[in-house]
Formats: structure tokens, sequence, C-alpha cells
């Protein structure tokens, strides 16, 4: 048990306290039935500039519905914007017990809690300054005691700059926001003028007044849990308390207790901890403070407060594991953390304060190869990268479990945050769903190496850990995208050179301090490093090169650019741009996100060719390129653990496509819209992404890979069997068939733009058979890839179908179904 006093916070002339360092919470929630909570969310006076009119009680410029990220609200605006509004404390929350014949006065600890700002902020209450805060995702707060009953008014300044074009921004920006600050698939693009349009500033989250009449509050919780056998749990609870030092009632020693409950076993742990008082040497004797500002402090009549660290571990009689969608069911245990204290000169104890949040019990590690291991077992590991918004306040918890939903019936079972923080729902949602959480610490290509930076990033870091901690679906941390260390291709982007030093210190200590600060989860320093982003068919080469299997073991970026149906482009892009032929309209294009060298050089097909075209030509390449790329690295799982894929080509240990959904109007490479209407790359990413996947292989004679065959040559199909679920196949049955289907990259007026694309013609209207088979499969193992067989055909020019379906034994239960389209050419 380790357990450790600290006193952050330091007292102002107000007589109220800041914290230096601001803890955020675990993404649970408070019990306390007998705290008083004031919600300040709703109409803000806002001024756009800095706080001098809203302290001086000048007339506001305009009034805002808050939380809002404040281009939500319609406001386009970047650097200072300050907020103000006025609230009642009634007398019923504050209960004021002052005793002038004792001098005492009423002590009630009091939170004024922010759960997420972007991205500087100084906050006044009453005209008198609490403090201030950096950082866009950390929820932070400022404690009190003794806060008066009756009126008050708070003001915020906000400040969410642009940062200066050329020397800051792009290679050396000083905001940690990652994606939301700058990013390929935001507004404006991201190497262009426009690249920070539509800033995400503002107070996005509730803010919130609380009172604890019990001087003790619960800061911080972590509890992570690890198998032991296979009944047995060892359970890390960690976590911080606030305490009003100065209060005539606190008390001087406390119990913090977690009780686990899960729906077979449960289990209890506790850890004492000693509470600070007024004439504690943990109160404040160090404040370094003159004498008349000690002096103006005691005179309010608050109370200091502390910090309290607590730590435990024990090993738990605990069964139940977490595990993902796909491998079993994610068992979650309610994890409920009360402080008690014993009252005087009794044997009962009162309960202080109270916290609850959901837990798993769960392994999970990765080995120098990269290969996955989920409580002892490996996993090949199906990804999908995610940015759900670059506007927090989108992350609502219908959108969010919207999403996780959409990308779980994809088959997907991990999702890499890209380069931002999702608020904690997000990751309850995933723990609920099974999925697990590649989570990125929002850094995103180059930023500063002053010294400064890298210390708040560092505490930024420690935030992050221990604000999502507690969640069983986050698997790994990741320090940081594209460094520019690693990334030559920055430098051209740019028009600079490269640094090979530039931010290496800065992930390499970040690694160090999420490795200390979570032992229990891997830490990537840098992806791109290690891990592979191969963009083959869009930044270089071609799409047929993944049938090679490049960039492995591991891949966490690959994919191309696709818009949404041509009604949705419509309503993206002005009408006066849709032809696609002037410089203003290819400007208009480029903000949203299209990218015209790559579209050029390997679609083929513009907007200027007329919008039908370009949408079916762009959705059937991306759709093409993921399953291609998809079922290719696939085919590179390891038959056993230790062993060589079946064919003997490189070994793959998982990928993450890039990317999931769109985070606004956009054409990227997002696989469903910003309507969240899937495209066709969405139903190819599924059939791909099957945890029991077969799929065709196209070789030529000599049994090389060739995705795009010619003209009445022989075409060899060898058909795998990847089986990624965690029980064997029995014997079952393959029937295949090849027949001849329309264009795909043509548009089809006589089809309505939202017809299932997988929809079979009338019968008839069903297309010759070129080909067709049954091959018996024996019993796949569980984690197993195989060749099944192969056949042989010719087929004539122009596009065809494979369809596979397998079955049982029997014929009569289908267990996975898959097609691959593919061109014959002359």
């Amino acid at each position: 048990m380790r357990q450790r006093l600290t006193n952050p916070r330091r007292r102002l002339n107000s007589g109220t306290f800041v914290t230096d360092t601001v803890a955020g919470a675990a993404g649970g929630c408070h019990l306390r039935s007998d705290s008083s909570r004031i919600s300040l969310d709703g109409l803000w006076d806002m001024w756009l500039g800095p706080c001098d009119d809203a302290l001086a009680g000048h007339p506001c410029e305009r009034t805002i519905n808050l939380p809002a990220n404040w281009w939500l609200q319609g406001v386009d605006h970047s650097g200072k914007a300050t907020f103000a509004r006025n609230f009642n404390v009634p007398a019923s929350a504050s209960n004021p017990t002052s005793d002038k014949a004792s001098n005492k006065t009423n002590n009630t600890l009091w939170r004024l809690r922010f759960e997420g700002v972007d991205y500087y902020c100084r906050v006044w209450l009453d005209g008198e300054l609490l403090g201030s805060h950096e950082g866009y995702f950390e929820p932070f707060w400022f404690d009190m005691a003794g806060l008066k009953a009756g009126p008050h008014r708070l003001v915020v300044e906000v400040d969410s700059p642009h940062e200066p074009w050329g020397s800051v921004w792009h290679m050396h920006k000083t905001l940690l926001k990652g994606v939301l600050g700058h990013h390929d698939a935001r507004p404006g693009a991201g190497w262009s003028r426009d690249g920070q349009a539509r800033n995400s500033g503002g107070i996005w989250a509730p803010v919130t007044l609380e009172a604890w009449p019990d001087q003790v509050m619960i800061d911080s919780v972590v509890v992570r849990a690890s198998p032991s056998g296979a009944d047995h749990a060892d359970v890390d609870l960690c976590g911080t308390l606030c305490v009003a030092v100065a209060a005539d009632t606190a008390p001087s020693a406390a119990t913090v207790n977690l009780a686990l409950t899960g729906p077979n076993d449960c289990g209890r742990m506790s850890v004492d901890v000693a509470l600070p008082s007024a004439s504690s040497d943990a109160g404040l004797s160090d404040t370094g403070l003159s004498d008349a500002e000690s002096s103006s402090s005691e005179s309010s009549g608050l109370a200091s407060t502390a910090t309290v660290e607590f730590e435990s571990s024990a090993r738990l009689p605990l069964a139940d594991r977490w595990t993902t969608w796909c491998r079993g069911q994610p068992m979650l245990y309610d994890a409920q953390v009360t402080v008690t204290a014993n009252k005087p000169d009794t044997d009962t104890s009162s309960v202080l304060a109270a916290y609850k949040l959901r837990t798993g019990v769960r392994s999970c590690s990765v080995d120098d190869s990269y290969r996955w291991y989920l409580n002892g077992e490996e996993i090949w590991i199906r990804g999908t990268n995610y940015i759900g918004t670059y506007w927090p306040t989108e992350y609502t918890e219908k959108r969010m479990r919207q999403d996780l939903e959409l990308i779980r019936d994809a088959g997907i079972n991990q999702v890499r945050v890209h380069a931002h923080v999702v608020v904690p729902k997000f990751y309850e949602i995933a723990d609920e769903l099974g999925l697990t959480i590649w989570q990125d610490f929002p850094l995103q290509w180059g930023y500063t190496d002053d010294p400064t930076f890298h210390r708040e990033a560092h505490r930024q870091m420690k935030a992050m850990i221990r604000l999502l901690g507690s969640h069983p679906s986050i698997v790994a941390w990741c320090c940081h995208n594209e460094s520019p260390w690693d990334a030559p291709w920055m430098a051209d982007e740019f028009g600079g050179t490269f640094d090979p030093d530039h931010n290496r210190r800065l992930d390499k200590d970040l690694e160090a301090i999420a490795r200390a600060a979570d032992p229990s989860r891997y830490v990537h320093r840098n992806s791109g490093t290690g891990d592979s982003h191969h963009y083959a068919g869009w930044y270089f080469g071609h799409w047929q090169d993944f049938a090679s299997r490049p960039g492995g073991p591991f891949v966490t970026e690959y994919g191309s650019l696709a818009p949404p149906d041509v009604a949705t482009l419509r309503e993206i892009i002005p009408a006066e741009a849709h032809a696609y032929d002037s410089a203003e309209a290819r400007r208009v294009w480029a903000f949203h996100d299209f990218q015209h060298k790559e579209t050029k050089q390997h679609i083929k097909v513009l907007p200027s060719d007329g919008l039908e075209r370009y949408v079916a030509a762009a959705q059937a390449y991306q759709a093409n390129l993921i399953q291609v790329a998809t079922e290719s690295f696939r085919r590179g799982k390891a038959r056993q653990p230790g062993g060589l894929p079946a064919d003997g080509g490189p070994l793959i240990t998982g990928v993450h496509h890039f990317m999931a959904v769109e985070g606004w109007e956009a054409l990227t490479w997002a696989v469903i819209d910003h309507n969240r209407n899937p495209k066709p790359g969405y139903h190819a990413l599924s059939r791909a992404m099957a945890p029991l996947l077969v799929c065709a292989e196209l070789l030529d004679k000599a049994e090389r890979p060739a995705p795009r065959p010619r003209a009445n040559r022989v075409i060899i199909l060898r058909y795998w069997l990847i089986n990624d679920l965690a029980q064997p196949l029995p014997e079952a049955m393959l029937l295949w068939s090849v027949r001849p289907i329309a264009d795909p990259t043509q548009p089809d007026p006589a089809s309505p733009e939202d017809a299932a694309p997988d929809e079979a013609p009338p019968p008839d209207e069903a297309p010759t058979t070129l080909a067709q088979g049954s091959l018996p499969v024996a019993g796949a193992s569980a984690d197993s890839a195989m060749i099944i067989d192969q056949s042989q055909l010719r087929a004539p020019c122009g596009w065809h179908r494979v369809e596979l379906r397998l079955t049982a034994a029997n014929h009569q239960e289908p267990l996975a179904t898959n097609h691959l389209d593919f061109e014959v050419r002359r």
C-alpha cells in the first residue's frame, strides 16, 4: 500500500484556491445523495475577445448556448472569447453555520468543475481569479470551501488560437490538439493555409458547481484488473482524494473501499489513508504567501484543500473475463469506491464520498513481432481508425454508440482512436460492445521542441492515462502519430529540410512516462515506426501491390479516398463548384479534402467528368482496394502460434484500415459518410473483416498474384479459409461460382442511389455462370488460416464476380459468404 499527501493548491488574495496540476476524472459518476449540484449549462453571455469587458460589466456582444464548440453555434472565430453567466447558490446548498462566538465558519467543500474546454482558459468568480488551465480533453476543477449562499458571477476566458503559418504551423505546433488542429481530413485539409479553419474552441462540455458537506471528495479513481489463474484476478486500485484540511469537522483518517460485483462473483479490498488537518504539515505550511496575503485569505473565511493519493493491490476471487465480442462475452464488473471514516467515540462509520465505474478483468500484451495476446491467447487484430468529429461537443452518446455498432458490425475487433481523445462515455460503450481500443495521444505530425511544451505534454499524457485507465477496452497507448523524426516525406510536403531528431526526445520521454504510469498496457512510441502506414494505390504504387502483403507485420493505416453518394455530394459542394471547371471550384473541393492529384492518377475520373461518373468510379475503386488489401493481409495470418502463413509469404499480425467515419462534410478515406450512411467500401470492409472469412485469391499460371488477369489466359482461383474465432470449425463445404457482372465503376442510372450494393438481380435477368463447383473443407482449427483448394478457368474481357458460400457439411447451414469482383483486361 502506498499513500502520499500533496498540496498543489495556492491561495490567492481572494481566498480561493487553484490547482497547479489538475487531475481528470475516471469516467465514472459520484453517488453521494447529499451533495448539491448546480448545473451551469445553458445561455451564457459572450464577447469575442479578452475578458476586460466581461469583468467590467459591459453589455455582451451576443449570447451562446453552452456547452458547445463555438463553431457549432455559428461563431467562426479563433483566438480569445469570453463567456459569463450569473448563478445563485441557495441557502439549502451552502447551509452556512457561522458561529461568531467560537469564530467558526461553514467549511463545506465546493468544486467548480469543467468537463472540457478548448484550449487555454482563465476563470474568475465574483471578479477574483480562480486559476487557469491548458488542454482540450481533460476535465479540470477549482476547489473552494465555505462558498456563501446568494448570487455569484462566473467569467471564463477561452483562447483557442490559430497557430502562425510557416513558423509554427505545420511543423512546430504548440497546441496539444492532435487532429483537431492539424489533419488531412479536417476542414481545409492538412497542408493548406485553410487547414485550421472552423476552429474547435469553446466550453464544449458541461460546467457544474458541487457542494460536499463532509469535506472529502474523490478526485480520481483507476481500477485495473488482470487474470491470475482461472478464477482470481490481481486488482490495482489508485486515485486521489480532495480534503478541506481546515474544516472543523473533517476526519483525520479514512478508509477507501472497493467493491467489485460481476454476473457470477464479487471481491472487496480497502486501503487506510491519513487525512490532513489544519494543524498538519500537509496543510498550507508551505504556501509561499506573504503575511499580508495570508491575513487576507484567512479573513475571507475560506478553508484550504489538499490532495491525498492512495494506492493498493490485492488478489481477489474474480473469474469473469472481459474479451472481444467475437471471442466470447465482454464481462464487466461494477466497481463502487467509497470513502468511510469512523465516528468519534462509536464503532460505526459514515460514508464521506462514493464513486461508481465499470471495469473488466483481462490481460493484453504485444511481443517483439507485433503478435497480440488477449488473456494469454493470440488474437489477430482486425482494426480501423476512428475520428468521429472535429468538434467534441458532437460526441453524443447516440452518435458514439451508432459509430461503434457500425464498426463492430463490420467485423472489427480494434478501434484506433486516431490522434485525439474522446469523452469517457465512448470508452464505456467500447467496454460494453467488446471492442479493443488503441488510444493515441493527441500529437499529429510536428511540434515544437521547446522544454515548456515538452513538460505540458508530459502532464497531459499522465492526465489521459488517469482519465481512461479503468477501461478494459483500452489495450494500447500510442504517444505520437507520424512524428517528424521518422517521416522524411513531411519535409518535402512542407518545403523544408528533414531533421532526424525533431520530436525524437519528446516521444522517447512520453513512452517512458506512459510505461511508468501504466505498466499493464502496451505502449507504442510513434505510429509509423515499427507499425506501417502503407498507402499503395493512393500516395504511391498501385492497388495491386497489396497482393504481396506489403508493410507487415502490423499495418495501422491503408486505404483510399471516396466521396459519399451523389445526392449527399451535391449538398456538400456548392452548386457553382459542381462542374469542377475553375480554380475557385477546385479550391472549394480541396477545402472538403478532395485530392486532385491522387484521384486523377488512380481513379482516372474527376468531378469534371460528371458527378455520377466520378462517384461510381471512386466508390468502386475504394471498395476494390479495401477488399483486396484486407483479404491479402488476412492471408498472412499464422496457422499456429509460432508457425508460418499457409502460403509461406509475409507474416501479418493485424491491420487498421483508414478510416471508419467522416468527421464532417467531406470526401475522405472513410467508408461511412458524415450522415452515417455506409459507402460501398463499408460493405467490402465488412466482408473482408468477417471473423470467419472465406475468400478467393487470383493467381496466374505460375501461381503468382494476378489481381487483374488477361483475357482468355488461365486464371487460378485459390480459395482460403481464415478462422479468427476461438473455436474450431467442423467439416464444411465451399460452393463457388463465377459469373459476368456490369462494370461497377460506371454509374447505373436505372438503379436508385440507395440500392443495396449486393442485391441479386431478378431471376429472369440472372447472368450466365462461367464456372461453378464445390469443395470439401476439412475442419479448421481455432485461430488459423488455411488454403482450401484451387480451381482454374478462362474468362473474357470485362468484369466478373466470384461468389463464395461456406456451408455446413449438410449444405443447409450457411457459415460464411463473400464475393470478389475482378476485371479481365485484353
